[in-house]
């Protein structure tokens, strides 16, 4: 929670009471923040939402963001699109309403808890104002989102194309080796059987092994 000090009255004032103290105080223009001692004026303050912690502020080596300070980061980026949609708006209605909720640091950044929060705080107001106000809002939120392209994937149909030819040429080449081999185990069998009927015939018909096999 941000901490103000008035600069004439020395008062010490929350954020939400600051713009009534300045408003009906005539000698009261300007607060200082209690933690960055930054000077604020009644319409400057709106945007000071958050500020520095005490440990960032005597122990800047030693700090380290927690999620709450990314939190409160992400916070006051919501309310400097609400900044940019009040430069963009023509509607003098949306604008004064746009700057009344500029003051709040827990504006909601989602469409149905921003539209019961607008509800909330202002009972009267119509449906259709409140939608009016969302979709002022809505194109800078999807600003700030990024489409990642996808990394195009290889064509692998064209390797699979190239490499048919070869696959079928070693399949042929492995074919014809396996019917020489066959053959000629084939016509080495004839020839030894060949050979053997005409020792034999030499030998008269009949012949014991060992005289066969030194013939042969």
């Amino acid at each position: 929670m941000v901490v103000f000090v008035c600069s004439q009255c020395n008062a010490t004032l929350k954020k939400s009471n600051v713009r009534n103290h300045l408003q009906f105080s005539r000698r009261c223009s300007l607060v200082s923040c209690v933690d960055c001692h930054k000077d604020f004026d009644k319409f400057s303050v709106e945007s000071h939402c958050s500020c520095i912690s005490e440990k960032e502020k005597y122990d800047k080596a030693n700090y380290l963001k927690s999620s709450k300070s990314n939190n409160i980061s992400k916070q006051a980026e919501w309310v400097k699109r609400i900044e940019d949609a009040i430069q963009n708006c023509e509607s003098q209605r949306h604008k004064s309403i746009l700057q009344n909720i500029r003051g709040n640091c827990n504006v909601p950044q989602k469409k149905k808890k921003f539209e019961n929060f607008m509800r909330s705080k202002y009972r009267k107001i119509p449906e259709e104002t409140i939608e009016d106000i969302w979709k002022l809002l809505e194109p800078l939120k999807r600003g700030t989102f990024s489409t990642v392209p996808l990394k195009p994937q290889k064509d692998l149909s064209s390797d699979l194309t190239n490499d048919e030819p070869t696959i079928k040429k070693r399949k042929l080449e492995d074919t014809s080796e396996t019917l020489n081999n066959y053959s000629s185990e084939n016509e080495c069998h004839l020839l030894s059987l060949h050979h053997i009927q005409n020792v034999l015939a030499e030998l008269g018909g009949k012949a014991p092994f060992s005289s066969l096999r030194k013939q042969v």
